[in-house]
């Protein structure tokens, strides 16, 4: 099962004030002391699987270092007339972006548009979990984003 661990970035580019060290002349500086505590977070199984599917829908096509066909170019059809070839274009699109991930078994692809964007509500299976699962994605043309809107897992 696949899990990840990884630290927090909160408070990362905060900064230090050195301490003055009590009793000492001159101005005396003592050094900074490296914090100690960091704070963890855990997403395993489903929940990776399905973030990483949106960061890849949030990743221009091209944009990634060495692998030129990971990403969308679904952004482009975004802003485009509600007509049956860009909803089919955007299906594909979507399809392809997800048959991406081996991890993914996509079963029924629906794109509805909404006042601010596209909704998409993809049907898929994890695997090796191979629950069927509805998850639907919102792409906002405001915030130049996906994000998920629901996931009955």
């Amino acid at each position: 099962m696949p899990t990840f661990v990884g630290f927090s970035t909160q408070h990362v580019n905060d900064i230090k004030t050195p301490v003055i060290a009590p009793g000492v002349s001159g101005g005396g500086i003592s050094p900074i002391k490296k914090a100690t505590v960091t704070k963890k977070f855990t997403m395993t199984d489903e929940q990776l699987v399905i973030q990483d599917l949106i960061n890849s829908f949030n990743i221009l096509a091209g944009q990634k270092p060495g692998q030129p066909s990971y990403g969308t170019t679904i952004w482009s059809f975004i802003f485009e007339a509600n007509t049956l070839d860009t909803r089919s274009a955007l299906e594909t699109e979507i399809r392809r972006v997800v048959n991406l991930d081996p991890r993914i078994v996509v079963n029924t692809v629906q794109v509805i548009p909404q006042n601010n964007g596209v909704l998409a509500q993809v049907e898929l299976a994890i695997s090796p979990f191979n629950n069927p699962s509805m998850l639907a994605i919102m792409f906002d043309q405001n915030a130049s984003r996906a994000y998920s809107v629901t996931s009955n897992q």
